[in-house]
């Protein structure tokens, strides 16, 4: 995390799909990013499994929240 700057929340427990983030955030594949908001509502679900593998996640995050923030 430190080597590529990532300022958000990361979890990992090693409990894999019987992990309880797993199962609150109803996640489908690893990686997967969830963005929460600050009432704890899920606004976005992104599963590596929906996205052709050369996928930028970082940019759909991104977008994502711009489109959210009006940035």
């Amino acid at each position: 995390m430190s080597e590529h700057e990532i300022p958000w929340l990361q979890i990992c427990d090693g409990e894999a799909a019987e992990s309880e983030p797993v199962k609150l955030y109803g996640i489908q594949g690893m990686p997967a990013f969830v963005l929460i908001d600050d009432e704890g509502n899920i606004v976005e679900r992104f599963h590596w499994i929906d996205y052709p593998p050369d996928t930028n996640f970082l940019d759909l995050i991104e977008r994502r929240l711009e489109g959210i923030l009006g940035n």
